[in-house]
Parts: C-alpha cells; sequence; structure tokens
C-alpha cells in the first residue's frame, strides 16, 4: 500500500476510535504499521505500534496486544533503542505476574 493509503487508513481508524469502535480502529491501525515497516519507515511503524499499545494497554491478553509489544520491542532494537526495547520486555513481564 501507498503511504498516502495507509495516511487515510489512520484517518478511518481515528475516525473508528473516537467513535467508539476501538476494536476496529486498532484492527486498522495495526495493518498500517505493518505497512509502514515493509516499507523501511520504521519511525512511522513505531509511532502506529505505541498508539496501537496504549489502546490496548488493559488488553494485555490479547493477540493484538502481544503483537503490538512485540513489534515494537523489534523495532526499538532495530533502531538501535536497546534501552527502550529492554524496558517494554520488562514491563511485558510484570504485566504477567
Amino acid at each position: 500500500m501507498s503511504v498516502s493509503g495507509d495516511q487515510a487508513k489512520l484517518r478511518r481508524g481515528d475516525w473508528l476510535v473516537r467513535g467508539g469502535e476501538i476494536e476496529k480502529g486498532v484492527r486498522l491501525y495495526a495493518e498500517v504499521a505493518r505497512s509502514f515497516r515493509r516499507q523501511g519507515l520504521a519511525l512511522a511503524a513505531v509511532a502506529v505500534w505505541t498508539q496501537v499499545r496504549d489502546l490496548l494497554r488493559r488488553e494485555t491478553s490479547t493477540a493484538l496486544a502481544a503483537e503490538a509489544r512485540t513489534e515494537l520491542i523489534a523495532l526499538y532494537r532495530e533502531l538501535g533503542l536497546e534501552g527502550d526495547a529492554s524496558a517494554l520486555e520488562m514491563e511485558a513481564r510484570s504485566e504477567l505476574h
């Protein structure tokens, strides 16, 4: 998908989230985050995955929340942000206990 198509999906996701359809909006955000990563737009992917993680913070058991966390850890490492990756790993471990 093109960046402009991804941006349109982000706007639709925003609209859905504001309208209370968080699950649908989050699915769109995740789709865009995956697309950004495939396009080599790591920082954009981090921003979108962070938004997904924040929206799903209370839903730690969902597959999408786990994917958001896993993708963020991998992207942080890809960007050389080892401290952020480690902090997120520790946060994930503490949520499991």
